[in-house]
């Protein structure tokens, strides 16, 4: 009997949590558990991004490449409450917290707002900088290989960038 069974486990009773299954399996379960939730997620995500994809419009209309980004950066504000809505609703579905979706999603957009926009105003403009920054760069070190520098610094600024949108809307 004492072979088949465990009696060295500290304190009474039985755990609270006998089946703890590995952090991969557990990841695999919420997420196609979840499945149909995170693509209405998507969904409701990409209708609060309408006013930005009315951007493209712009670059029909003719404006100029000036008006474009200015544009850009504005509407492309609206990125921030989006995204931060959005990693709330995920926090809370990998969490395994109660969610409804479309009204927990609008709360949170409105709640988050004003930090939302100021941080979706810097991605845009940091996108922009980018766009003209890393062509200009690897044009001037093709002739030149002492702009490989300034080059491997944009590139290594935009990698440090995009690891920290793994924690700045949360």
């Amino acid at each position: 009997m004492g072979l088949f069974s465990k009696y060295d486990n500290v304190g009474p009773g039985v755990p609270k949590n006998p089946n703890a299954k590995a952090p991969v399996f557990k990841f695999f379960e919420i997420y196609f558990s979840h499945f149909s939730k995170l693509i209405m997620l998507n969904l409701i995500f990409l209708i609060s991004l309408i006013p930005f994809m009315m951007i493209f419009l712009v670059e029909y209309l003719g404006l100029g490449t000036v008006a474009f980004y200015v544009i850009f950066c504005i509407l492309g504000s609206i990125v921030g409450p989006a995204m931060t809505a959005m990693m709330k609703i995920c926090r809370n579905i990998s969490t395994e917290r109660p969610v409804f979706l479309w009204s927990d999603y609008w709360k949170s957009f409105k709640q988050n707002f004003k930090q939302g926009i100021i941080m979706g105003f810097i991605d845009m403009v940091a996108v922009v900088l980018m766009s003209f920054a890393f062509p200009m760069y690897f044009n001037m070190a093709e002739q030149n290989s002492f702009f490989y520098v300034p080059f491997m610094i944009c590139l290594i600024c935009a990698f440090i960038f995009l690891m920290m949108h793994f924690y700045i809307y949360l």
